[in-house]
Parts: C-alpha cells; sequence; structure tokens
C-alpha cells in the first residue's frame, strides 16, 4: 500500500517546513476559468489558497478566453495576482469570435496540415513571447503548469523554467493526449518525454494517471506524486445537518454534462421511471436537481417530459462552490455520473471529493474504475454501471426506503475522507515544493522517493478493479 501523502510526516522538521520567506509559485495554465466554476478551476482555486495561507505568493499566468466577458467573479476569485495574456488559441486575433475561430480551424485543417501540431507550436511561441516582452510576470521560484491532456502549455513552461531559471513541476489532470484524441506522433512523444524528464516534480490527480505515466516513462518513477483532488474543509468538513423532509427525497448531481450516449443522466431519469412503476407511492417524491449540466441537462428534461414523470428534473445554473455547497447540504443524496467510456476510466471527478465531505449517500453511475473504488471506500457510495437501469431503479428505492425510514446503511469514513481536505493537500504540495527547491540548492534536480519505495507516492491506496 502507497504511504498517505497527506498525513502528517514521520520527521518532525519536514513536517513543520513553512514558506516564511514568501516563495512565489507562478501557475501556468492558458485556458484557466474557460469553462467557469468547474473543469480545472476548483483545483487551480485550491492548490493556490493552500499554499497562500502557507506564506506563498501565488500568481497565475492564463489566456483570454472566449467567454472572457462571463469570467470576472471566477478571476477575481484566486487568491493572488493572475496576468491575462490577451491571446487565445491558434487564430489571429481578428478571428476571435464565436463561428470564426471554427472557420479558421477548417481553414488550416484543408490546407495546412495537423491542426493540434500547429496550434501547440503557436501558442508555445506566444506564451514564451508574452513573458520575454513586457508581461507583467513576477521571478517565481517554482512554475507549476496544468495540463488536461494537451502538450502546448507542458513545453512553453520547459522553455520558460530555462528563461527564468527556476524549476517546474508538471500537474497531469488528465490522461495525455485527451480522452479521444488522436495518440501522440513521434515528435510529440518525444517533446512530451522531454518535458516531463526535466522536470522537478510531476503531480498527476489520480492513481491510474500516474500508471500511465510511469509506464510511458519509467525513469521519472522517482518524481512522479499522486495527489487527489479536494475539498474545501474551511467550509464543507461536517457541515450542519438540514432536516430531511420524508415525503420527498432530493437528488443532486453538481457538474457539465456534455450529452449524447454515457455523458448525460438519462439512464438515471430512466431508472427513476422504473422506481415508480416498481414502487407507485414513491411516484412524485423523487426530485433530481442538475446544477450547470449545460446539454446533458437538457437531454435530462427531454427524457424526463417524454417519460411523463412531471416536475421530476430541476434544473439549476452554474454557480460559485460555495453556493453549489449549500444546494448539497440541502440534498438528500448526491450524484456521480461519469462517461460511460473506458477512455476516461483513469478520471476521478472533482464532485466526488467535494460530496464527500457532505457525509451524505452518493449515487455513483460509472463502470468499475478508481471512482468507484474511492466511493466504495468512503462509506457512502452505491455503485452501479451507467446501462443498468433496474440496478439503478432498485438503488434509488433502498434510499428511498432508508430516507423514509431514518435509517441508513452508508456510515462516513471520516479518516479516509480528511485525507482528500484541501488543508491536508496543502501541507503535502507545501512539503515537497520546499524538498523540491532544497534539493535544487542541494544541486539534484530530481526529488527522491523515501529509501526503500518502490513506487510514486500516492495519497491512498485503494483496492482496484481488475482489468475486464
Amino acid at each position: 500500500m502507497l504511504r498517505n501523502l497527506q498525513q502528517p510526516l514521520s520527521n518532525g522538521r519536514n513536517a513543520c517546513l513553512t514558506a516564511d520567506d514568501h516563495k512565489r509559485l507562478l501557475i501556468v495554465y492558458p485556458y484557466a476559468f474557460g469553462t467557469g466554476w468547474v473543469g480545472a478551476t476548483p483545483r487551480i482555486l485550491h492548490v493556490a489558497r493552500g499554499l497562500s495561507e502557507l506564506g506563498w505568493k501565488v500568481e497565475l499566468l492564463r489566456c483570454k478566453q472566449p467567454n472572457e466577458a462571463q469570467l470576472k467573479p471566477v478571476v477575481d476569485a484566486f487568491p493572488g495576482r493572475v496576468v491575462t495574456a490577451a491571446f487565445n488559441g491558434l487564430y489571429p486575433a481578428l478571428f476571435n469570435r464565436k463561428g470564426l475561430r471554427l472557420l479558421f480551424r477548417l481553414w488550416l485543417r484543408r490546407f495546412r496540415g495537423s491542426e493540434d501540431r500547429k496550434l501547440m507550436d503557436v501558442e508555445v511561441e506566444r506564451i514564451i513571447r508574452f513573458v520575454r516582452e513586457g508581461s507583467t510576470v513576477s521571478k517565481p521560484d517554482v512554475i507549476w503548469v496544468v495540463t488536461v491532456g494537451f502538450l502546448a502549455a507542458p513545453i512553453a513552461v520547459q522553455r520558460l523554467s530555462e528563461l527564468l531559471i527556476c524549476p517546474y513541476v508538471v500537474e497531469i489532470q488528465d490522461p495525455v493526449p485527451h480522452p479521444g484524441r488522436p495518440q501522440l506522433t513521434k515528435e510529440q512523444r518525444d517533446l512530451w518525454e522531454s518535458c516531463l524528464n526535466k522536470a522537478s516534480l510531476i503531480i498527476t490527480t489520480t492513481q491510474g494517471i500516474s500508471k500511465q505515466v510511469e509506464t510511458s516513462f519509467p525513469n521519472v518513477r522517482e518524481r512522479l506524486r499522486t495527489v487527489y483532488l479536494t475539498y474545501d474543509d474551511h467550509a464543507q468538513l461536517r457541515p450542519p445537518q438540514v432536516k430531511a423532509t420524508p415525503d420527498r427525497m432530493v437528488l443532486l448531481h453538481a457538474g457539465l454534462l456534455y450529452g449524447g450516449g454515457g455523458r448525460n443522466a438519462n439512464t438515471l431519469i430512466q431508472g427513476i421511471a422504473k422506481a415508480f412503476e416498481r414502487q407507485s407511492s414513491v411516484r412524485g417524491k423523487l426530485l433530481l436537481r442538475l446544477i450547470g449540466a449545460g446539454p446533458g441537462g437538457d437531454e435530462a428534461l427531454t427524457q424526463s417530459r417524454a417519460l411523463g414523470l412531471g416536475a421530476a428534473v430541476e434544473l439549476l445554473p452554474q454557480m460559485p462552490q460555495s453556493e453549489c455547497d449549500r444546494e448539497m447540504d440541502r440534498a438528500d443524496v448526491l450524484v456521480a455520473i461519469k462517461f460511460d467510456d473506458p477512455q476516461y476510466d483513469m478520471q476521478v471527478p472533482g464532485k466526488i471529493f467535494q460530496y464527500l465531505a457532505h457525509g451524505k449517500p452518493i449515487l455513483g453511475l460509472m463502470r468499475e474504475t478508481e471512482a468507484a473504488a474511492v466511493l466504495r471506500r468512503s462509506g457512502l457510495g452505491i455503485v452501479k454501471a451507467n446501462s443498468d437501469i433496474d440496478g439503478i431503479a432498485s438503488a434509488l428505492l433502498e434510499l428511498w426506503n432508508d430516507h423514509v425510514s431514518g435509517l441508513t446503511r452508508f456510515q462516513p469514513n471520516w479518516e479516509f475522507i480528511k485525507t482528500f481536505s484541501l488543508s491536508a493537500t496543502a501541507k503535502t504540495l507545501n512539503t515537497e515544493l520546499l524538498r523540491l527547491l532544497q534539493s535544487e540548492d542541494d544541486g539534484p534536480r530530481s526529488v527522491r522517493n523515501d529509501p526503500g519505495s518502490s513506487e510514486p507516492k500516492s495519497n491512498f491506496c485503494p483496492e482496484m478493479p481488475k482489468p475486464s
């Protein structure tokens, strides 16, 4: 079993490390906040906030997004300085309009070959030029680059680290290449390998991604860490309980549903309909709330009406995490839906960690993945395959009967859940970054594992399902 990175370290001196001289961290993610309050946003805010509270000066380098006008509340929530470059994407600035961007990409693909490669080349050069030619980015002690499966930012940061003479950390939130994208060409793979080889620390957000990286690039093992996504324990841990309403059970799903097969809540809607058929007394007493669901939410509403479920589905807009937490506290059951596609098996949705802190039952519709293992070990999860409509109906009736009786078989494993808190994660990252800087001062570039350790560090090691 892998040592829990988010538990107190046995070495008391290292456990008390603080950035008392205000070390500077530059986070680089060109598409930061483009998805609003979801996507990579919570992780970026958590890393910045947690390290800021431990004395770090954190800045963010991002690019202007097509929906920039709507993003001010998210940008303002960043607990540090935000430097926004006035460009986004491969197209010239005049083409930064909806519709024109698509036309430019189609033209590029038709007449100039690989869009992905051209996009990466242009973005890398633009980021380097922006920092070199008059940006107000402060000289960092460490650069932290985020990738969600794309190469431009990590490749740019490899060059930035040489320009700014400082080490860099690569955080991999999604597999590279991103699920659904073409496999890397040899040239792209060589660039990615070079980037990882020169990184002082490589952080992934799941064990599955760590194993993929280690399998592809075995020589990075000693610098590879798994640090899961987090919940904000300042706001979430053991919240005041909202009194349940026995004649209604509210299910809540928070986050984007992209729509299409396996990417929406349609099988959950069908499961609700099946539950009504089996136990007519439940009809009209289950309410599914979808927060910021996007196209998948519209599909769920259409499906509900087609099945004659009346007002069983309610759509709520995307909202700040603090407001979302309040909605979670009002709900009786929290719902996590993962894409029903093996390409997405390695990811664990960030909403799962936010759910855990509320100590409420979690209905997980997903394959047997790392995410399912997290839910089960938490003591709160009931997991069904997305396509198992009968199983979903049975789970809903079990949850309903528990709700009515006031009894439940779900008991939160708080010791486990607390390992995903923001405060625990911030301490872990602070220690790792200060060790990294110490190792830079001492000469060796890479961060070392504990003596005798043969595996990358991780915050926990759930019982993982065997490949089918």
